[in-house]
């Protein structure tokens, strides 16, 4: 007989008697509630191609809602924020929080990726109680200066922060830190505008195109700048380039600096096309640039780069005859003639823009699809940005580079750029010689001697109409991609 069946012999259980006693067994143990967890600082990070170096790096955002809750402040810009831009970019999302902390930083990301917005919107919250002049941003150029005072302007609407563009070197240092919160310039216009005086208010120290304005023409006024700042003020220095002895230079002015780098240093946006297309002379470019335009290749508006002052105003004088709608920008024009050019490539009065590499830093012209390097760029650094004025903000585009015999020994520095952004390039031309240092630097200096831009090309009326029905196709194709 089975043991415990004698055992349970007889035995009952009164569930009415310890019904109480049953209830407290019967309740079912907490579950616990699955954990949901936001995406992680190295997934985020992994993802967008995020690198950073520096001691206590904090997480980066992943939302404008997120940004928003941890800066209240910002919140005043939030109806306009979140209807321009959708999504942050890479560089923004470790940007915002970094920044925030005051914290010195290095950031290098492409060309439009957002880099102005990364530090103008920490730039607004951090000098929120008005008091004195706390800011100062310096860019290379005045157009970039401009440029980035309109964005400050409409940033701040709302907020009480004032800032201002300093155009001429006779505005009193004393009116400006009454007047604003944030001043915006160039190097050359401070430091005249400064003389013996210092700035002792400003708190945070804004160098955009940082590799540009560390440059052997720029380094002394930025040093004569920062050296005014007392107190030591934060220093923030953005670029979408930075070769290894620059950025040397740029971590000796930095306290405890951290860094930020997108993607792959000096490279190209994915965005952008390119092509190298022989063109044996100088003769042959401007033949090569006609057929272009004969096979519908040239969809304004467009920008050409030469390499000095002299050949943007022979190339404008050779393709106005060719398009009447194009222009020449060059530092032998006066502020105004400038602006009023920028302005009508803007708004697609002017379908061609010929123009110097004074053009190729930080200028954003949405909607450009097409650059042509007619003159080969002198340097890496000088090609990568001279494309970055297209494919701006993922837009997609293309970009053409001219090289002749002359410039054939430099080929292989800008095939090696194309290729280490993702883009084939013919096996030949991998095999190519690589140019000596020594080579470069010539490079840098001293452009390549050239003939004299003098073809007389006359175009058609029906190549007229040609390019004018190209024009009028490309708008509506812009006004399409808006709706």
């Amino acid at each position: 007989m089975d043991s415990f069946a004698m055992l349970k012999d007889g035995v009952s259980f009164d569930r009415k008697r310890f019904a109480n006693d049953i209830s407290l067994f019967s309740e079912s143990l907490p579950q616990k509630k699955p954990k949901i967890e936001a995406p992680s600082t190295n997934n985020i990070r992994k993802e967008f191609k995020i690198h950073t170096s520096g001691s206590n790096i904090p997480e980066p955002i992943s939302s404008w809602s997120q940004l928003f809750q941890l800066y209240p402040f910002l919140q005043k810009t939030q109806d306009l924020i979140t209807k321009q831009y959708e999504n942050l970019t890479a560089v923004q999302m470790q940007a915002f929080p970094l920044l925030m902390q005051k914290r010195d930083t290095i950031a290098i990301a492409p060309t439009g990726s957002g880099k102005t917005l990364a530090y103008l919107l920490p730039l607004i919250s951090l000098v929120k109680n008005r008091e004195k002049l706390k800011g100062l941003i310096i860019t290379p150029t005045k157009e970039l200066a401009r440029q980035v005072f309109k964005e400050f302007v409409v940033l701040s609407e709302g907020t009480g922060i004032v800032g201002q563009l300093i155009r001429k070197r006779g505005k009193e240092l004393e009116e400006l830190t009454e007047d604003c919160d944030v001043i915006i310039c160039t190097p050359l216009t401070l430091v005249h505008m400064m003389g013996e005086n210092d700035l002792p208010s400003i708190e945070f120290v804004i160098i955009d195109e940082s590799d540009q304005l560390f440059d052997m023409g720029y380094l002394d006024q930025v040093d004569q700048i920062l050296k005014k700042c007392q107190g030591g003020c934060t220093k923030w220095m953005f670029s979408a380039t930075m070769l290894p002895a620059v950025e040397m230079l740029a971590y000796s002015m930095l306290i405890d600096p951290a860094k930020i780098s997108v993607g792959i240093q000096n490279a190209t946006v994915s965005t952008v096309s390119q092509e190298l297309k022989f063109c044996t002379n100088e003769a042959g470019k401007t033949i090569a640039l006609k057929q272009m335009m004969q096979n519908g290749e040239l969809s304004p508006p467009v920008l050409v780069f030469v390499q000095s002052k002299d050949r943007a105003i022979q190339l404008g004088k050779e393709i106005k005859e060719l398009v009447p709608h194009t222009l020449a920008i060059h530092s032998g024009l006066d502020d105004k003639n400038r602006e009023i050019i920028v302005k009508n490539f803007r708004t697609g009065s002017t379908w061609i823009l010929i123009c110097t590499d004074l053009m190729s830093r930080g200028m954003d012209f949405h909607g450009v699809r097409l650059i042509i390097n007619f003159d080969f760029p002198q340097s890496v650094i000088s090609y990568i940005h001279r494309i970055g004025r297209a494919g701006r903000a993922g837009e997609t585009a293309k970009a053409v580079t001219f090289y002749t015999i002359e410039d054939a020994p430099y080929v292989k520095m800008i095939a090696n750029v194309m290729k280490k952004s993702g883009f084939e390039v013919p096996e030949w031309m991998m095999k190519l010689k690589t140019p000596s240092k020594e080579m470069k630097k010539k490079l840098e200096k001293k452009p390549i001697k050239r003939e004299n831009i003098s073809s007389k090309y006359r175009i058609s009326r029906s190549l007229r109409k040609f390019m004018k029905k190209k024009h009028q196709q490309s708008s509506e194709d812009q006004a399409e991609e808006k709706i």
